[in-house]
């Protein structure tokens, strides 16, 4: 394992090759997969509509975490 200040992130990152970067992509969306019953339980329960409306997206670019409740 290999440790990393914050600081020089930017330049490890860099020096990955597009495998790396497929592995990174595929364990940030493993990782807000894994928290979405959390915040199901963390979430306050009225009707259970905002708790059930959580969901995320992903692409190459990015990975969003919302809820897609009016009343968050």
């Amino acid at each position: 394992m290999r440790q990393v200040e914050l600081k020089d992130f930017s330049k490890v990152l860099e020096e990955f090759s597009e495998k790396h970067i497929s592995e990174l992509r595929k364990g940030v969306v493993s990782g807000i997969a894994k928290s979405i019953p959390d915040l199901v339980r963390a979430s306050p329960v009225d009707t259970g509509l905002y708790a059930q409306s959580w969901d995320f997206t992903s692409d190459e670019e990015k990975a969003v975490l919302c809820t897609a409740c009016p009343h968050h």
